[in-house]
C-alpha cells in the first residue's frame, strides 16, 4: 500500500520502526495487534556481567559478588555473523554480528565482548582482529557459519590472517534448520537457568533483539550468540589447572628413574 501522510511518516522511518519495535509497527501504525507477534522471550534477561584485569589476567566479576571467574579458566570462542555473505544482502541492508563468549566449569556462558552494525567486511575483520589481540591466549576458536559466509570470506580471512600475522583460528560453524528455532534451542534453556551473562556494550544488542524476538527482523547477534553457544564447550575443570597437570606430568615422563630429575 501507500503512505497516506508522506509529509508525517517516511518510508524509511517506517522500515527502521519495523525493525527496531514491529509490535508498535504493525498495532499502532497498521492496526494490526495479531500481526505484532509480541516477543514470547520478552521475559528473559542477559545477567550483568563486568570485565576487568588481575596481574594483567582479565577477569569476569559479577554484581554484588566477590567471586573472580579467569577468563584463563573458561573456554572462549568468538562467532561471526557477516551480512554481506547474506542472499540478496549486503552491509547497507543487513547487520553483521560478533559476539566473543566465554563458559566456566560451573556451565555458565558469559558473553564479554562483541559488536553489531551495518559494516563492512574489513570491519567485521577488524572486530576479529581485536577479539584476538584483547584475548588470543584464550581464543580456541573463530567460528563463521559454513553454509554461505565461511565458502565466501573463509578464505579472505585466512589470507588476512597470513598478513597481518596471527591466528585467529578460522573455523567453519555447520548450522542447521530454521534461524529462529536454532536461536531459540540454544539461549532458551540457559536464560531459563539464569546462566547466561554478558558485558555491557554487547549486552544491549542482545537484550534488544531478545525483547522483539521472534517477531523483528533483528536478531543477528543472536544468531551470532547461538552460533558461539552451538560450538562452545563446558570444561570439566579450569584450564589453568588442566595446563599445570599436563606440565606436571610431562616433566614426570622427562625425569631420570634413578636421579629423579
Amino acid at each position: 500500500g501507500q503512505i497516506t501522510f508522506p509529509e508525517n511518516f517516511d518510508e524509511e522511518g517506517l522500515r527502521e520502526l519495523f525493525n527496531d519495535d514491529p509490535w508498535t509497527y504493525w498495532s499502532q501504525y497498521f492496526n494490526n495487534p495479531h500481526k505484532a507477534q509480541s516477543s514470547d522471550m520478552a521475559m528473559y534477561e542477559f545477567k550483568k556481567c563486568w570485565l576487568d584485569y588481575e596481574h594483567n589476567e582479565p577477569i569476569i566479576t559479577l554484581p554484588g559478588s566477590q567471586e573472580k571467574v579467569y577468563v584463563a579458566d573458561c573456554d572462549v570462542v568468538q562467532c561471526v555473523d557477516p551480512a554481506a555473505s547474506e542472499k540478496r544482502r549486503d552491509f547497507k541492508t543487513s547487520r553483521s554480528a560478533h559476539v566473543i563468549l566465554a563458559i566456566d566449569t560451573l556451565g555458565r556462558k558469559f558473553f564479554i565482548g562483541g559488536h553489531a552494525d551495518y559494516a563492512k567486511i574489513e570491519t567485521v575483520w577488524d572486530w576479529i582482529s581485536r577479539g584476538i589481540r584483547i584475548f588470543g591466549r584464550y581464543i580456541r576458536m573463530t567460528g563463521v557459519e559454513q553454509q554461505g559466509a565461511f565458502k565466501l570470506l573463509g578464505p579472505l580471512f585466512r589470507s588476512w590472517e597470513r598478513d597481518n600475522n596471527i591466528s585467529a583460528h578460522i573455523r567453519s560453524v555447520q548450522t542447521n534448520g530454521d534461524k529462529d528455532a536454532r536461536i531459540r534451542s540454544y539461549l532458551q534453556a540457559p536464560l531459563d537457568r539464569g546462566e547466561m551473562y554478558a558485558v555491557d556494550g554487547i549486552r544491549e544488542h542482545l537484550q534488544q533483539e531478545l525483547d522483539t524476538f521472534p517477531g523483528s527482523k533483528r536478531k543477528d547477534v543472536l544468531d551470532a550468540a547461538a552460533m558461539a553457544l552451538q560450538v562452545g564447550i563446558r570444561p570439566s575443570q579450569p584450564k589453568r589447572l588442566s595446563r599445570l597437570k599436563k606440565r606436571i606430568r610431562q616433566q614426570k615422563e622427562t625425569n631420570s628413574s634413578v636421579t629423579g630429575y
